[in-house]
């Protein structure tokens, strides 16, 4: 997610850097676009290294700042990230990437009271920011406000058909998603299915959707089903620790424990302080 921050704003950057008043050498943009090149194929340290020395240098510049709050985050520094992604928006507090980013960082911390005074602020900035609608209808979901989830769920739906084809789908998909839970957590779970089944036609890959339908039927005692949607959101998903073990309590339940403890083993794999894994494996084995 953070990617998106730094792919699809270049244009932006640039011209924020200026705005500022700064004067960037040719040797500094040199600098920024190899940062860009190591957070594009996943290095970030190697990206930190560069934008820390672009920033000693031009402290006012956003995209510098910006982008290194971004690198930090992606090396795992969130509390570090969340300092540059503040100092960022006292750059340029008339953006609504600056508040944008700061509002993820804020919900990925759990902060998200605060979260949703960012997103608020982007969107009041760019009313069409559908990832800032999106990610606020998250966070009232989480924060039990469930109206006012579906309402920014919804707005962020209608948006979607402005945006370019791959960003359409991912943030089709993904609100649609976003607003099944909503539904799913009000106990209204024929609507909850529609959404899914909505971000399925949209991208048939979409992992979180057939985790989500998998929960679904599982709260509704259709282990079957349950079992299936599981597996589909494994198949698009292979590091999907939770599937892993809720497809090994559908296993249980349906009697078939050699296949549950295997999977809880491979929830283990992938996570190894998962306690519900954990101890979904130690009572099998202690039976």
């Amino acid at each position: 997610m953070s990617k998106v921050n730094v792919l699809i704003l270049a244009l932006l950057f640039a011209q924020a850097s200026f705005a500022q008043g700064e004067h960037v050498s040719s040797q500094a943009d040199i600098l920024y676009k190899q940062a860009n090149m190591h957070l594009d194929k996943g290095q970030p340290q190697q990206a930190i290294l560069l934008l820390d020395e672009l920033v000693k240098e031009n402290p006012n510049n956003f995209a510098y700042v910006h982008d290194l709050a971004v690198a930090l985050e992606e090396a795992g520094d969130t509390e570090k990230s969340l300092q540059y992604f503040q100092r960022a928006e006292q750059i340029a507090p008339n953006t609504a990437i600056a508040h944008y980013s700061l509002g993820r960082i804020y919900q990925i911390q759990g902060k998200l009271e605060e979260a949703v005074a960012e997103y608020q602020k982007a969107i009041a900035i760019d009313p069409n920011n559908i990832q800032a609608h999106n990610n606020l209808g998250v966070a009232y979901s989480k924060l039990g406000k469930y109206p006012e989830s579906i309402d920014e769920l919804q707005t962020a739906l209608k948006i979607a058909g402005n945006y370019p084809l791959a960003q359409h789908n991912l943030g089709y998909a993904q609100a649609h998603t976003s607003l099944g839970i909503s539904y799913y957590r009000q106990g209204q779970y024929d609507k909850a299915q529609d959404e899914y089944q909505q971000a399925l036609k949209i991208d048939p890959q979409y992992a979180d959707a057939y985790y989500n339908l998998g929960l679904l039927f599982h709260k509704q005692n259709q282990t079957q089903q349950a079992i299936k949607y599981y597996q589909l959101a494994i198949q698009f998903d292979a590091k999907n620790a939770k599937a892993y073990n809720n497809l090994g309590v559908a296993y249980h339940q349906s009697g078939q424990d050699d296949l549950a403890a295997k999977q809880y083993q491979q929830a283990l794999s992938i996570k190894p302080d998962f306690k519900e894994a954990k101890d979904n494996l130690d009572a099998l084995t202690n039976k």
